[in-house]
């Protein structure tokens, strides 16, 4: 490494040195034995003035100098080797700052002589072939070539192992081989190259002193690869400890250093990713200000220039597509032409061509210029023409050749761009060494294509392709908020798979293979949260050793989020996280490949799924916008009945206003006569059957999801035709879920009931009759030897009494947050700094207790106000069933303080009668509802006075009836008190819907 200032030297030592050694040299002829010594040092003092000053004059000087030092030392001298090492060096710099491949190429001559004069024991020898290896990287970033890049890294991690970790190259070596590994990250996308650059950025960080320059360098360097890891992954703290080391790199940068343009450029860096997770200007405009200052105090002669340059042409492109602006767009084409024109690399050469061809293919699509169009067309085919083979960008590169030319058939109609278009759409789509993210845009595509030319076989080709990417875009490693930050920042991803489930009946596959599209592409994130929570006996039993290997991953997987982590702190969980993530993954392919653990963690098989009905029928109701279906499984059966009468564009407009104040009987008609009847007819319960109430469970898709489906029907008629007057109903979000949740182990005896009742909120409306409620469970506990516990409500003390209770029953206000559903909370007295959320409770795991049930009386526990988080079914019902309750009563919208007592106390009656078990738990929820449903009937209808006899007959059981007019003195209606939701109803008309249908938002969600 060339000799750097000592720190007591400042530029005025260095001129006097300079104009000594300048005479010095001056004076000594030609073929003196004491020339090329002077050279040497001279050669040094020119290094040393470019570092300070940056001037390339400077570096060429010193290059002459040891060039003339190496042409004065014959090859038998000893100091040939050292002499061509310093000149190969320096030649290497030139090409660093020039990009002049001669200057590369001379080094490498330099290099490897070096390396072949040097005998194998020489304590230089690993640094020598440390420096061969970094001119091999310079060479793969000038051609692209993996052999130059696969030689470099043999060289590098050769030199490691002969060098010992005392030799002061010896974090040098470590450095440059990080720089190759992430190199060949880039190149290949293989994870285990980055996670290795990562290590040893780290490790020689750790090795260098705080005060020396190259520090900065290391700081910038590591944190590119953690924003690589996070644009691979999508970790948000990755992205926050990238920028944190941009600027730690900053800080320690003089800005009179030629260094300082590279750190504002980095800086700019970390705000436009900062941009592309939160699309906020801000964001973009302080990267574009920070390109811009980068560039301005680039020189015209540095290498780095046509880099910069394209970094700022991506801000304005990126900032047109948020803000529209065509100057900023037409800015964009701008810089990367003028980047085009003066680079030299191979690899960026060919990545600002996709910039271009991006950016004309988005001002046709404004302007509608066939030239645009042209020139998209010609710069995404060199882009894609100039990237090689297994090269991990060239999906991405495939797809936008691929836009060009469907672009150009909508624009011709000429069935040859057609032909192409689909070409490159499948390659793309099939392009293994592309990373998923970048396989799905095209694949989407390709699939929108096919359905509108109505090409159904085609389409379900691609769609199973297309659906099975989706969870491989979230990995087990990451936050339960970049896991949901990825699923929705893809929208389209939002219906995906219940289209893929429609295309696949259309192309009259089996059945199965349609509710396994729905299976896969459903519930990721929480798909992702349940396979950490599964019963593992049998595996525990059989290998103990990877029983505690899993369980322990598990566990650092299911560390929460923790707050004000400092910088340290903040890297360490990061790596904790990233590693336990990768390692899991592993270990899981290792189990699965014993005997009898093959399908471990696996989506269940056709004869599970079939075999899950046995214990009733469950409906799975696919709505797409090609058709809706009941996908029927029904004694060890699957069957396939179309709905005609149910239209993704009817279910919109009613989901989209879908609350307490938009319930109403017709509502409720129109779900019965658009595929309520049809399902229960085609099930064979056509009648009302006071006497054993069969089960269903119900699994909808979609906007459907918002429904109360067990409340449908038209209820002011003699014989009702209802669906709570037919079956008992129960909700599961997948058919995944209802298996796992029956397989979970025997319950552990727990003898606890958690009982919070929040009369008074802070900032809410008071809730006079939560205590009342939570009062009624004293009998029901009583009678079942089950011990009442109420805690102090505070968040930390319910959750370490959640942990060890049978029943959960909370009474008080709920929150369904519309932006975030990880944010949708139970309200509890430290509610405002320290909310008990959905993400809380997800972080928890008491799947082997298997608690019995937790009660939500609160509004809004299993609703989503967000489309594009509707397939994933992240509520609290769903919250505190992953967790390992085997049973939960929610609400799917607002409910009103009296009517949750009533509905309490025939709850924990009914249980109380028939003994608790699986059935008496919901049995007790159907028996509520429909009681509080005649009552309903009875207010709106006086005429329809409903006594005991007559309760008989019109449906309700007969020892009920009793009940039914006992409950009707005491939850009165007409004076029910506010609602347990933190959104006041405005007006009387809105109070009285509520009341009216009170007992309609009332679910059951378990096994």
């Amino acid at each position: 490494m060339l000799r750097q200032i000592p720190d007591d030297r400042g530029k005025e030592d260095l001129a006097t040195y300079f104009q000594y050694y300048l005479q010095a040299l001056g004076a000594t002829p030609n073929g003196h034995p004491a020339r090329a010594h002077r050279l040497d040092v001279l050669g040094g003092i020119y290094v040393e003035k470019y570092e300070l000053d940056g001037d390339v004059a400077d570096l060429q000087t010193a290059t002459q100098c040891f060039q003339d030092m190496v042409n004065a030392t014959t090859l038998k001298q000893p100091e040939r080797a050292s002499r061509l090492q310093k000149l190969g060096v320096a030649y290497l710099r030139q090409h660093q700052r020039l990009g002049h491949m001669k200057h590369l190429q001379l080094s490498l001559d330099c290099f490897q002589e070096a390396l072949d004069l040097t005998p194998e024991d020489h304590p230089d020898r690993g640094y020598r072939m440390c420096q061969l290896g970094v001119a091999r990287c310079e060479k793969f970033k000038g051609n692209g070539s993996m052999d130059d890049l696969s030689a470099a890294i043999r060289l590098l991690e050769t030199s490691i192992k002969t060098t010992p970790e005392s030799h002061p190259d010896y974090v040098y070596q470590v450095y440059n081989l990080a720089v190759a590994y992430g190199d060949a990250y880039d190149k290949t996308s293989d994870l285990n190259l980055l996670d290795a650059s990562i290590e040893n950025y780290q490790k020689a960080l750790q090795m260098t002193p705080n005060k020396e320059t190259e520090r900065a360098r290391q700081l910038q360097n590591l944190g590119c690869s953690y924003q690589s890891r996070y644009e691979r992954r999508g970790a948000l703290s990755d992205l926050e400890i990238a920028i944190d080391y941009y600027c730690k790199a900053r800080d320690i940068t003089s800005r009179d250093s030629p260094e300082w343009p590279e750190q504002l450029q980095h800086i700019g860096v970390g705000y436009h990713a900062a941009f592309d997770r939160g699309l906020k200007i801000e964001d973009i405009n302080m990267a574009i200000n920070m390109y811009q200052e980068a560039l301005d105090l680039t020189p015209l002669d540095d290498r780095r220039l046509p880099q910069r340059q394209g970094t700022i042409g991506r801000g304005y492109y990126e900032r047109h597509r948020l803000a529209g602006d065509m100057a900023d767009l037409d800015t964009a084409i701008r810089w990367h032409k003028i980047a085009l024109d003066t680079t030299r690399d191979m690899t960026h050469r060919s990545y600002i061509l996709e910039c271009l061809g991006a950016e004309y293919q988005m001002r046709y699509k404004r302007l509608e210029h066939m030239s645009d169009l042209e020139e998209a067309t010609r710069k995404s085919q060199e882009a894609l023409d100039e990237t090689p083979d297994r090269d991990s960008n060239r999906a991405r590169r495939i797809h936008y050749v691929a836009t060009c030319f469907h672009l150009r058939y909508k624009r011709t109609n000429e069935s040859s761009n057609l032909k192409n278009a689909l070409k490159y759409l499948h390659d793309a789509l099939n392009y293994l060494d592309s990373t998923p993210i970048d396989r799905f845009p095209p694949g989407k595509m390709l699939l929108d294509i096919y359905t509108e030319a109505q090409n159904w076989s085609k389409a379900y080709e691609v769609a199973s392709v297309v659906v099975s990417l989706v969870p491989l875009l979230v990995s087990a490693s990451l936050d339960n908020s970049d896991k949901q930050f990825i699923l929705v920042a893809l929208a389209e991803i939002a219906g995906l798979a219940c289209d893929g489930a429609a295309v696949a009946l259309l192309a009259e596959v089996k059945s199965y293979e349609a509710i396994a599209l729905l299976e896969l592409g459903r519930g990721v994130l929480i798909g992702t949260l349940s396979d950490l929570k599964v019963d593992i006996s049998d595996l525990e039993q059989k290998h103990p050793e990877l029983a505690e290997k899993y369980t322990r991953l598990r566990d650092q997987l299911d560390e929460p989020v923790a707050s004000h982590l400092d910088h340290l702190g903040t890297v360490k969980r990061a790596n904790r996280r990233h590693s336990a993530g990768r390692e899991l993954e592993s270990l899981i392919e290792s189990i699965r490949e014993l005997p009898g653990f093959g399908r471990f963690l696996l989506a269940p098989l056709e004869s599970e799924v079939r075999g899950a009905s046995l214990h009733g029928p469950i409906v799975i109701i696919n709505v797409s916008v090609f058709r809706c279906d009941a996908l029927i499984l029904q004694d060890d059966q699957i069957r396939v009945l179309p709905l005609p009468g149910l239209r993704m564009e009817d279910i919109k407009g009613h989901a989209a206003s879908l609350n307490a104040r938009s319930i109403s009987s017709k509502l409720l008609e129109w779900i019965w006569y658009a595929f309520a009847r049809d399902i229960l007819n085609d099930l064979g319960f056509v009648g009302n059957v006071p006497d054993m109430w069969p089960r269903v469970w119900w699994i909808p898709t979609g906007p459907l999801s918002k429904f109360p489906i067990h409340a449908a029907g038209f209820h002011f008629r003699e014989v009702k035709e209802t669906v709570c007057d037919r079956v008992v109903s129960s909700y599961s979000s997948s058919i995944r879920a209802l298996i796992r949740g029956r397989q979970q182990p025997d319950a552990i005896e727990a003898k606890a009931a958690l009982l919070v009742a929040m009369r008074d909120t802070p900032s809410h409306p008071n809730l006079p009759f939560a205590a009342k409620e939570v009062g009624i469970l004293d009998k029901f506990c009583k009678s079942h030897a089950i011990t009442p516990i109420e805690p102090s409500r505070k968040k930390e003390r319910v959750l370490s009494y959640l942990r060890d209770c049978k029943v959960f029953h909370f009474a008080g206000h709920g929150m369904a947050h519309h932006q975030n559903p990880l944010l949708s909370q139970l309200l509890l007295e430290d509610w405002e700094t320290d909310p008990l959320t959905v993400e809380d409770l997800l972080a928890m795991n008491i799947y082997k207790q298997s608690p019995l049930l937790a009660y939500l009386s609160a509004c809004n526990t299993g609703r989503i106000s967000d489309g594009n988080f509707i397939d994933e079914s992240v509520h609290l019902i769903n919250a505190f069933q992953l967790v390992g309750f085997r049973h939960v009563l929610g609400t799917l919208w607002e409910v009103r303080d009296e009517i949750c007592v009533g509905m309490a106390e025939m709850v924990y009656g009914g249980m109380a009668e028939e003994g608790i078990s699986n059935d008496s738990i919901c049995r007790g929820l159907h028996r509520a509802t429909r009681e509080f449903r005649d009552r309903w009937v009875y207010m709106k209808d006086p005429a329809r006075n409903v006594s005991c006899g007559q309760a008989a007959k019109g449906g309700v059981e007969g020892g009920e009836a009793c009940l039914l007019a006992t409950s009707m003195r005491s939850c009165n209606l007409e004076t029910a008190r506010d609602p347990r939701d933190v959104v006041a109803l405005e007006d009387e008309e809105d109070i009285e819907a509520a009341k009216s249908l009170g007992w309609a938002p009332y679910v059951h969600y378990g096994i």
